[in-house]
This record gives structure tokens, C-alpha cells and sequence, in this order.
């Protein structure tokens, strides 16, 4: 009941919105279409000719005249033609009527101006433009929060005067907020004013005959300028594969023109479009949008580039091409309420009789459309298997071979009842048994070498109550088990784990605990703390990973930072160097670890002192090392993200800034010496062995090498006169030589001598060996 009493309401203020906005438009247009020029005479008392989202498409329409009436014009129009009830017609004239009122308040207030300048393309001013604001404030944007009243939350529906009342209070509201609207026109030079606005953000927007304007948002007293397009106009001629031309099409003329498509009929073939080169695709017949990057049509044209200024206004002929479209009606006969969603893939007909992995990215999935079939389109002709199953990953419940043929292809199937055998129940509750909500799962395998993410789609059937695909989680046999977590923003993060033939699983959420932790130290760098799950072996890491972005937060110039939301047990909490730009202690990204201490979490406001260590400068002499290569210096026991690197300079001396104390390795970028310090420390002495050359340690007989003249033991010291340093080179070799000859220095016997290698040509998308086998020589 609560559903229809919703429905009527929508309903109802939509016809009346509906014919107010109408009534609005209808008197605009017509009267638009006998004006020979752009401007508009009423300036403080212009009102809302245009309503909500209807009003902000007609500002972005290309190159549009604008319009204007005012509210008496407004109310005259609204006792004719109009089909909504009489209950919405006396809502939308009562506010017409009180909106008309109000139009001579005082707006001795409004004293605030917009100024700008209206250019072409060519960045030389257009005169007579006509500028328009509505004086419309964005709601986000005034700085102040706007409380909402929640006296209405979750009350029963009063009958149809409520809806009227309502409905006159937010027409009301519509209009007032168009009320006012400034208007001017840009002289000689571009320029134009705005005046008498009121203090804020405005919707501003440029009007001529054959140019196109972007609007803008504007703060009062500042400027805004206008770059005005020449619109562009071409005809076009559709053509069905039979020769007739279809009563309507839809035009995608790329995004630089609209960014969505455009209405063609027989009737009216010309477009008016924003740019003059553009890909061009039409459509027609059942034209569906499947989801935001893909369509479906009966009838669409092969894309084709669009030049308007070199192949002129047309018209342009167009023929479309019959799609072939697999579309497939499924009939639910399960009694599961809510039903679980089902998925449809194809695959080609596969030749054997082994079993087939449905989860593979190969299989061709459907959308589902509004209709509620699910379609695909495009699909080359030929023999395909369709299979139709409940929960992602799960096995399909029934196939069914098919032949998609020209035009559309209709299968229409039946599934039956669930198996529920097929999904882990998982019930997610507190230690007194109330259901925890609103949860999401996270999930690992262990392997023998990492855990690895398991990507899960739960279904949620009642309060705290989750049915997850088993195909999801133990994807082939060697998963045994998995590591499954939920996580809430109020419960924290509680996990279990999943043998293959469990059953119905419980996570409990005992009482969430926090931390108020106190930083000290030089905080000017800005820092995050960070608190992950203590656990053994790749789990547990994974684990930290989940915990990511809800156990962090930045620390405040105070020190202070509270975690929230966590589960009893052992934590790594963590302080990590994250700057001041960071808008959120979230993510951590690549952020250096400061310092880190291990503890039991079990209670609420639990205090937590830690301290920034003194940092200090690390100075490294690398004597034999060029100028500009790069020094690593990485904690012992720490990642990647705790890693400094500083550029040796020509004194062959390299600064470390920032190092705390603590035990760090101290290497060559890209080389393999590495020597251990401790910090803090004196001047450093790092000596590392050079590359200096490639060695060649073996030849493939026959090969490219060895018929470009290389022998084993050959130095290669320089490719393209460019001294040889690392692995890098032996990479770049490689690549190059595949599709051109590269000349090379070779180094044998104590003499030089030039070679050239290449092209040796690429198999798969990849270069072909060169028949030897280089290695790195250092000295």
C-alpha cells in the first residue's frame, strides 16, 4: 500500500510540475519562434520560464534563442490545455500565483554584480550577445549547512489534500527559486554586467542566433568568460539495409558534440551540432541503452569519421546494417523471495564433451536489459552454447545450444527451483544475537606462495543474513579453504574460516573497541595512523589490506587521532608520513612508516602514546658512481613505501633528509651491492661495482648473433655510441633489434670492434631471441 500511496504521489506532482513547466515552454517557444533577434526586454522581473532539469537542458540546446515571460503571462496560460487533475491544477496556479506576488519584494539588497566578456573561437569579441542569470544560488554551494526537517520521515499517507499541499509547496519553491533573473547584453568589446544579484553562486548562460555556449557557475564579483562556437548544421540521409529510410533514428555524433545522442526523423533531418569533425554512429529500432558504455539497436551504421567542413552540409547518406542480436527471456519458477539475480553467458559450441569453466573472462555475458531479458549484441553468426545459473561463480543450472543468425535471435528458458547447496549462508551477529547489517565480505585463499584475493558478490536476505556463491569462494579444488572476513563501519572487521563442505557459517562481532592515540613529536610533515590486525602468515596481510581504508585516520595538529571500530585483539598500529595535501588518513598509498608498536586492542578510549623519532641527514660518499644515478637507503624491516632515494651529485656525494634512527640497507637503483647501516651514523662509504658492459656467455649456433659476428666471451660496451650500465640496455637491445638494425661496440680481446645486430623480426607481439644470452659485467 505504502508502495501505491508513493507511486500516486510521484504521479501527481509530475503532471503538475509537468504542466506548469509545459504551460511555461509552450508560450516561450511560440513566441521565440516570430522573434527576428536575441534579446530580452524584462530584465528584474524575468521569471522562471524554465523548470528544474527540463529548464537546465534547454540552457545547454545549441546555438538557442532565450526567452521570456512574466508571471502574469505565466498564470493566463495556466487554466488552458492542461490535462492534470484539478487538484494539481489549483496547486500549480496557487503557486504562480504566490510566486507573481512576491515579484516586487524588496531587492534593495541585491547589490552584488557579475562581470565578463563573450569572444569567439578566434579570441575576438562577439557584441549583442544576450546573457541571462536566474539568479539561482546553488544550494552546495552557500557554505552554510541546510538542516532538513524530519517531521515527515516514515508517516502515513494523509489522502490527496496532502498531496496537494505538498505539490503547491514545492512548485512554490521551484518558481521562487527562478524568480529574479538579471539579464544584459555584451557591447562592442564582449563586455557585459550583471547586476542586482543577490550575494552567491549563479547559473549564468550566453544566447546568439548560431553560436553555442558552455554556462557556467559564477560567484558574484567575479569574472566569467564566454568562448562562443560556431554551430554547425548537417543533414543526414538513413537508409534501412532495404533502401527505405526508417521514421526515426538516433545519432551519436561522438562527445565532443553532446556526449548522448540525438533524435532524427525523415521529417526533420538536419542537426544542429556543436563541432564539425566527429565519429559518427546511428541507430534505429529498439534502440536500448544496456548499460553506461553500451548500446543495443535493430539497425546501426559502421562508425565513420565526419568532417562537416570538408565534405560540407550534406545531406550525408547513411546506411545501416541489420545487428545480430541474441535476446534471452528467462523465466524464474523458483518461490525464493527476494529471488537471488540470475546471470546468462554463451560461448561458442565447444567441440568436445570436457566440463566447461563458465567462470572464464572468454564467455560472452548478457545484459540484462529493462525489459528484464538480457541481450547481447553484435555476436557473429554461428552455433554458441547459453547457460543460465543463480550467484555469480556458480556453476549454471541449464544450457542450451543455439544458432544466432542475421537479425534478432529469441530464446526463451525456464529456471526452476534454487539449489541451495550452491551458496554459503553466512549470518552475521553480536555476542547477545542481534543481527549485524549492512556488511561487507573480503576474502583470501591461501596458496603456497600468497594469499590470494577472492572477489565476492554477496546476496543479502535478510537482516544480517548473507548468501555468498560457493563457486565464488573455492574456485577450483586445491581451494581447501578461505579466509573470509565481513566488515562493518560501526562493528569493525570479525573473520572466520570456510572449509569446502561447511555449512551455514556465524561471524560474531563482539563489542567494538577504539583508541585515542597522541602522536608527539615534529608533526609539520603531516602524518596518519593506521591499525591492522596482527596475524600470521598471508591472511593476516590481506587482512591489513581490507583494514585499510576504515582503520586509519590523520593525526590533527593537536596530535591526536582516534580509531574507531575495532575488534578485540592484537593490532600493528602504525604512524606513516602522508603530507598535508591527503584529504583523508584513508589511504596510505605509497607513505613512509615512521614508527609502529604492537598492542592488545580490548576497550573503549584506550590510550595509546607514540612518538616521532628524531630524524636526521644521512650523507654517502659513492666514489666511482655517475653523477645522477640514484641511491636507495630501506629499513631492514620495512616495504617498498619506507624506502628514500637521493641523487649522487658531482662530488659524488648523495643526502638522505628525514632518515630515523633504526637499521637500514643501502644499495645502488637498479644495481645489486648493498651495505648495512645504522642510523644515525657519519659519512658513509659506498663502493659498488660498475656495469660496464654486456657479456656474451653463450651463442645459439646459427642464430642471429652469431651470423651478426658476435663470439662468445664479446664485451659489448656501447649500443648507439651510448656506454653500456645495466640491465636496462640488454632490454632495450633486445626490443630494438627486433625491428631494426642496431649498431653495437664490441670489446675482444682487448680490441674494439663495431657489429650490428637486427631486425630480427617479433613473433606474437613480442621480439624473437637474439641468440645469445648477455649478461651484465661489473668492474
Amino acid at each position: 500500500m505504502k508502495a501505491s500511496h508513493l507511486a500516486l504521489l510521484t504521479l501527481v506532482l509530475g503532471l503538475a510540475v509537468g504542466f506548469a513547466i509545459g504551460a511555461v515552454l509552450n508560450g516561450s517557444e511560440s513566441k521565440a519562434a516570430g522573434a527576428p533577434t536575441v534579446g530580452i526586454t524584462q530584465a528584474a522581473s524575468v521569471t522562471p520560464d524554465v523548470a528544474d532539469a527540463a529548464g537546465d537542458d534547454r540552457l545547454s540546446q545549441v546555438g538557442e534563442r532565450p526567452v521570456s515571460d512574466g508571471p502574469a503571462q505565466i498564470a493566463a496560460r495556466s487554466t488552458s490545455g492542461s490535462t492534470a487533475g484539478p487538484g494539481a491544477r489549483t496547486a500549480a496556479r496557487k503557486a504562480i500565483s504566490t510566486t507573481a506576488s512576491k515579484s516586487a519584494e524588496d531587492t534593495s539588497a541585491w547589490t552584488h554584480t557579475i562581470h565578463g566578456v563573450v569572444l569567439n573561437a578566434d579570441g575576438d569579441p562577439l557584441p549583442g550577445v544576450q546573457i541571462v542569470s536566474f539568479n539561482r544560488e546553488t544550494k552546495g554551494w552557500r557554505g552554510l549547512m541546510q538542516a532538513r526537517d524530519t517531521s515527515e520521515v516514515g508517516r502515513a499517507w494523509e489522502g490527496l489534500p496532502d498531496v496537494e499541499a505538498k505539490l503547491a509547496e514545492q512548485a512554490e519553491t521551484l518558481m521562487a527559486d527562478r524568480l529574479h533573473a538579471s539579464t544584459a547584453i555584451s557591447d562592442a568589446t564582449g563586455a557585459f554586467t550583471l547586476e542586482k544579484l543577490r550575494e552567491g553562486v549563479h547559473a549564468v548562460q550566453a544566447h546568439a542566433e548560431g553560436y553555442v555556449f558552455s554556462p557556467q557557475m559564477t560567484h558574484t564579483g567575479r569574472e566569467c568568460v564566454f568562448s562562443g562556437e560556431r554551430v554547425v548544421e548537417l543533414e543526414l540521409d538513413v537508409r534501412l539495409p532495404d533502401g527505405t529510410q526508417p521514421e526515426s533514428a538516433v545519432v551519436f555524433p561522438g562527445a565532443s558534440n553532446f556526449g548522448s545522442e540525438i533524435a532524427w526523423t525523415s521529417e526533420s533531418p538536419r542537426l544542429r551540432l556543436k563541432e564539425a569533425s566527429f565519429e559518427l554512429i546511428v541507430r534505429s529500432g529498439n534502440v536500448q541503452r544496456l548499460d553506461w558504455r553500451s548500446m543495443t539497436s535493430d539497425f546501426e551504421s559502421e562508425p565513420r569519421m565526419v568532417n562537416v567542413d570538408t565534405e560540407g552540409a550534406g545531406p550525408l547518406v547513411v546506411e545501416l546494417r541489420a545487428n545480430q542480436i541474441l535476446r534471452v527471456k528467462v523465466e524464474d519458477a523458483s518461490e525464493l523471495v527476494p529471488r537471488i539475480p540470475i546471470w546468462v553467458k554463451a560461448m561458442p559450441a565447444p567441440g568436445g564433451s570436457g566440463e566447461i569453466d563458465w567462470s572464464e573472462e572468454s564467455r560472452t555475458a548478457l545484459t540484462a536489459v529493462p525489459s528484464g531479458d538480457f541481450e547481447v549484441s553484435g555476436m557473429p553468426g554461428g552455433k554458441y552454447l547459453l547457460a543460465v545459473g543463480r550467484g555469480e561463480g556458480n556453476a549454471p543450472e541449464i544450457t542450451r545450444p543455439v544458432t544466432v543468425g542475421p537479425g534478432l535471435t529469441e530464446v526463451s528458458l525456464q529456471i526452476g527451483e534454487a539449489d541451495l547447496g550452491d551458496f554459503l549462508v553466512v549470518r552475521c551477529e553480536r555476542e547477545d544475537g542481534t543481527p549485524v547489517d549492512k556488511v561487507s565480505f573480503d576474502a583470501s585463499v591461501q596458496t603456497e606462495r600468497f594469499a590470494r584475493p577472492v572477489q565476492i558478490k554477496p546476496e543479502r536476505r535478510a537482516r544480517g543474513e548473507y548468501w555468498l556463491p560457493r563457486g565464488q569462494l573455492f574456485q577450483s579444488e586445491q581451494d581447501a579453504s578461505v579466509e573470509l572476513a565481513a566488515s562493518t563501519e560501526t562493528d569493525g572487521s570479525a573473520s572466520t574460516t570456510v572449509e569446502t563442505g561447511d555449512g551455514d557459517v556465524v561471524i560474531e562481532f563482539k563489542p567494538a573497541c577504539s583508541l585515542e592515540i597522541q602522536v608527539q613529536g615534529d608533526l609539520t610533515a603531516g602524518y596518519s595512523v593506521h591499525a591492522a590486525p596482527k596475524a600470521e602468515g598471508s591472511q593476516g596481510q590481506r587482512l591489513s589490506y581490507r583494514t585499510m581504508s576504515r582503520g586509519s585516520q590523520k593525526v590533527k595538529e593537536d596530535g591526536r587521532a582516534v580509531l574507531n571500530a575495532l575488534q578485540p585483539g592484537t593490532y600493528e598500529v602504525a604512524v606513516y608520513e602522508t603530507g598535508h595535501d591527503s584529504k583523508m588518513g584513508g589511504y596510505l598509498g605509497n607513505s613512509r612508516k615512521v614508527v609502529s608498536e604492537t598492542i592488545e586492542v580490548k576497550g573503549l578510549n584506550q590510550p595509546l602514546n607514540l612518538a616521532i623519532p628524531t630524524a636526521h641527514t644521512v650523507m654517502v660518499r659513492a666514489e666511482g658512481v655517475d653523477a645522477g644515478k640514484k641511491l636507495q637507503l630501506s629499513p631492514k624491516d620495512g616495504g617498498y613505501r619506507d624506502r628514500l632515494t637521493a641523487d649522487v651529485g658531482p662530488d659524488s656525494m648523495a643526502r638522505f633528509e628525514n632518515v630515523f634512527a633504526g637499521e637500514y640497507v643501502l644499495r645502488l637503483d637498479g644495481g645489486s651491492d648493498s651495505k648495512s647501516i645504522t642510523v644515525p651514523t657519519g659519512e658513509v662509504q659506498f663502493v659498488t661495482k660498475i656495469v660496464y658492459a654486456l657479456k656474451v656467455r653463450s651463442l645459439e649456433e646459427g642464430g642471429p648473433a652469431a651470423l651478426a659476428g658476435f663470439q662468445k666471451d664479446d664485451l659489448v660496451t656501447e649500443i648507439r655510441g651510448k656506454a653500456v650500465s645495466g640491465w636496462q640496455d640488454l632490454f632495450a637491445l633486445t626490443k630494438s633489434a627486433a625491428v631494426e638494425s642496431v649498431p653495437v661496440t664490441v670489446l675482444r680481446g682487448g680490441q674494439s670492434t663495431g657489429l650490428s645486430i637486427g631486425p630480427v623480426g617479433e613473433e606474437d607481439g613480442k621480439p624473437k631471441s637474439l641468440g645469445m644470452n648477455l649478461t651484465p659485467e661489473s668492474k
